[in-house]
C-alpha cells in the first residue's frame, strides 16, 4: 500500500518550522516565511518553488490498483493527407524541421507510419515533401497563367542579414459565378546582400521563367517608389520608356510598351501625409503630445490606467505617420484623464489633427486588407479629395487637399490607371478627353496582345458583326445616374455627366474589331453606373454580350493597386525565420515560404 494524504502532508509539514507565536511557518529549504500551517499553504509553496521534493513525497498508488484502462482509436486516413499534414506542421504552422524528430511527436506518429506501410519521415527527409508540394504549385499556377495576361508585384524585406525579393503574381478570374481577384506568390527569393536594380531584374526574370511566364505576358508590375524597384523595371524596358527626371523625388514611369508600372497606393497617400508632417508647426505640435504621452508613460501614470482599464498611449516612431496617428488619437481618448491630472494639452489642434487624418487612415488600411482594382483606388482618391475640398479651413486639411491636388496629375499620368478608370462606368465621366484617348490607346494595345497571345499570330484588323453583336453595339446617349446616392463624389459624377451629355454617332466599323469599337464607345455603349455599384458584378453581366470586353477587363481590373500581398507576406518569415531556426539554407526557405503562401 502507499502513502495516505494524510502522511503526504506530514511530510510536507515537515519541511517547515512552525512558530506559534507568530503564527507563521519557516520553509526550512529557501528560508520563505507563510502564515499559518494550513497544508493546502505549504502544499502549493512546495509546488511552485520546489517541485523536485514534491517528486519524492508523492503518494504511490496502491499495488493491487488495476492499471488505466486503453482505447483503441480508429480514423480514416490515406499516405498523401497524412503527407500534406506533416508538411504543413513546418509551413503553415512554422514549427521547426526537429519537431519531426521529437520523441513525443515520434510516439504518436510511428504507430501511423506502421498502419499506413510508409517510410519513417523525420527532419532529413521532409523537404523532400516539401519539394513535391513546390513543384505541383509551379505546375498549377504554370497551367492557370499558360497564353494569359497577367500582373505582378515585389517588394523587398531584410531579415537576419538576409535580404528577401517577394514576388506576388496577380489576376481576375471567373469562379464559382462570381469575379475575385487572385493573388499567388511565384518566390521569396533570399540573398545575402541588398537587392540591386539589376538583381531585382535578373531575379524578377529568372522566377518568372521557371513557371514559363514571358516578359510580354505581364501587363503591370506594381510596387513602391524606391529607386532599386524603378531601376529593375526600367532595365527590363530600357528600349521601350522614357523616365521623366524629377529632383525631389522619382516620379511614376510612364510606359509605352506593353508592361506598365504603377507605384503602390499605399504609397501615394502616404507622400500626402508625409507633406503634412514637414510642416515645422505640426512638427512642435507631435513633440509636445509624444512628451506628454512619454510621460503617461511612467510607472505612476501606467499603473492609474491598468486599474482603470485604460489603454497607454504609445511612443510612436517619427518616420511612420500612422503610428503618429495611433498616439495622437489614444492619447485623445484619455482626455478625461489627462485634465484630470491636470496636465496641459493643446486639445484643440489634436481633436483637428486627428478629424484631418482619420480619412486618409481608413483609405489606407481598407487598401492595405482588400485586393482592389485600380478603378476602386481612383474613388477612394477622388472622394478623400472632394472631402477636403469640402471641410478645408485653412489648416491640416487644406495642407492634405493641396498635397492630393499636386499628387493627383502624376496618379493620372499612369496609362495603367486611366484604364482602369475608363472601363468602369462608375467614374469615366471624370476622364478628360486627353485622357480617355491614352487609355482607348492602351487598351486597344493590350486587347491585340490578349489575343496575340491567345492566338499566336497578329491581331485580323476587320471583322464582320453578327446580327447579335450589331444589335448590342446600337447607341446609347448617356444619361446621368438615377440613384441618389449622399456622397460628395456621387454629386460631383451627375453634376459632370449633365454638362458633358451629348448624343453619339454611328462610326464606320466595318475595319475594327469587336472589341476596338467597344472601347471607343464604351462611355455611349453604358449608362453611369451608382457608384454603390460593384464593378465586378457589371462585368459578370456583360460577359456573354461582350466576351472580348470582359476578357479584356479581366487583366485591366486585375492590376494591382498596392503590393500589400507582398508585405504581408513578409510577416510569415517570423514563422521560418528566428534566431533559433536562422540556419536554413536559401532553398530551404524559399521551398517552406513557396508551400505556406500558397497553402
Amino acid at each position: 500500500m502507499g502513502r495516505t494524504k494524510s502522511e503526504l502532508n506530514n511530510q510536507i509539514r515537515s519541511l517547515f518550522e512552525y512558530s506559534m507565536e507568530e503564527n507563521v511557518s519557516l520553509c526550512k529549504i529557501c528560508k520563505t516565511k507563510l502564515a499559518g500551517q494550513h497544508s493546502t499553504n505549504l502544499r502549493r509553496h512546495i509546488e511552485t518553488k520546489h517541485k523536485s521534493f514534491l517528486n519524492h513525497l508523492t503518494p504511490t498508488v496502491e499495488k493491487n490498483e488495476p492499471p488505466k484502462k486503453k482505447i483503441r482509436i480508429s480514423y480514416e486516413i490515406d499516405a498523401e493527407s497524412f503527407e500534406s499534414s506533416l508538411v504543413k506542421i513546418i509551413t503553415k504552422d512554422g514549427q521547426p524541421l526537429s519537431q519531426l524528430d521529437s520523441e513525443g511527436f515520434r510516439e504518436i506518429v510511428n504507430p501511423i507510419f506502421k498502419a499506413l506501410n510508409m517510410n519513417s519521415i523525420n527532419s532529413h527527409n521532409v523537404m523532400e515533401l516539401v519539394n513535391k508540394r513546390v513543384v505541383e504549385m509551379k505546375k498549377f499556377i504554370k497551367k492557370v497563367v499558360e497564353k494569359k495576361l497577367v500582373s505582378i508585384k515585389i517588394d523587398t524585406a531584410t531579415r537576419f542579414d538576409r535580404s528577401i525579393l517577394g514576388i506576388n503574381l496577380q489576376y481576375l478570374e471567373f469562379k464559382n459565378s462570381t469575379l475575385e481577384i487572385v493573388v499567388k506568390t511565384l518566390g521569396m527569393k533570399t540573398s545575402p546582400y541588398p537587392y540591386t536594380g539589376e538583381q531585382i531584374q535578373d531575379t524578377v526574370l529568372d522566377t518568372l521563367a521557371e513557371y514559363d511566364i514571358r516578359l510580354e505576358q505581364i501587363y503591370c508590375v506594381t510596387s513602391d517608389n524606391g529607386r532599386n524597384m524603378l531601376k529593375a523595371v526600367e532595365i527590363v524596358n530600357q528600349d521601350f520608356y522614357e523616365i521623366f527626371d524629377c529632383i525631389d523625388e522619382l516620379p511614376e514611369i510612364l510606359f509605352t510598351s506593353s508592361l506598365h508600372s504603377m507605384r503602390c497606393a499605399v504609397y501615394s497617400l502616404q507622400l500626402c501625409v508625409t507633406d503634412i508632417h514637414k510642416d515645422k508647426g505640426i512638427q512642435n505640435n507631435i513633440e509636445d503630445i509624444r512628451k506628454v504621452c512619454e510621460l503617461l508613460r511612467n510607472e505612476k501614470y501606467r499603473n492609474m490606467l491598468t486599474e482603470c482599464n485604460r489603454a497607454v498611449p504609445p511612443i510612436d516612431i517619427a518616420i511612420r505617420w500612422n503610428s503618429t496617428y495611433v498616439m495622437v488619437k489614444q492619447l485623445l481618448e484619455l482626455r478625461d484623464f489627462v485634465e484630470e491630472e491636470k496636465i496641459i494639452v493643446n486639445w484643440d489642434w489634436i481633436q483637428e489633427y486627428v478629424s484631418a487624418l482619420e480619412p486618409i487612415w481608413a483609405a489606407t488600411m481598407k487598401l492595405q486588407v482588400e485586393q482592389l482594382p485600380l478603378c476602386d483606388l481612383f474613388k477612394i482618391w477622388m472622394e478623400l479629395k472632394l472631402n477636403f475640398r469640402e471641410s478645408r479651413n485653412g489648416g491640416i486639411k487644406q495642407i492634405i487637399y493641396n498635397s492630393l491636388l499636386n499628387r493627383e496629375s502624376l496618379l493620372l499620368s499612369n496609362v495603367t490607371l486611366l484604364s482602369a478608370v475608363y472601363l468602369d462606368p462608375r467614374l469615366n465621366v471624370l476622364l478628360t478627353e486627353s485622357q480617355k484617348s491614352s487609355a482607348k490607346a492602351n487598351l486597344k494595345s493590350t486587347a491585340r496582345q490578349i489575343f496575340n497571345l491567345k492566338q499566336s499570330k497578329p491581331m485580323p484588323t476587320t471583322q464582320v458583326f453578327t446580327e447579335e453583336v450589331s444589335q448590342h453595339c446600337s447607341f446609347i446617349k448617356r444619361e446621368p445616374s438615377s440613384d441618389h446616392e449622399s456622397s460628395l463624389l456621387s454629386a460631383y459624377l451627375d453634376q459632370i455627366a449633365q454638362e458633358t451629355a451629348a448624343t453619339a454617332t454611328e462610326d464606320d466599323v466595318s475595319d475594327l474589331t469587336k472589341v476596338f469599337v467597344e472601347i471607343d464607345n464604351f462611355e455611349n455603349l453604358h449608362r453611369r453606373l451608382p457608384l454603390n455599384e460593384d464593378i465586378f458584378s457589371f462585368y459578370q453581366n456583360i460577359r456573354f454580350i461582350s466576351p472580348e470586353l470582359f476578357e479584356l477587363a479581366l487583366v485591366v481590373l486585375g492590376a494591382p493597386a498596392t503590393q500589400a500581398s507582398v508585405e504581408r507576406a513578409f510577416s510569415s518569415l517570423n514563422f521560418v525565420l528566428s534566431e533559433s531556426r536562422n540556419n536554413l539554407n536559401n532553398k530551404t526557405v524559399e521551398d517552406l515560404l513557396l508551400v505556406r503562401l500558397n497553402t
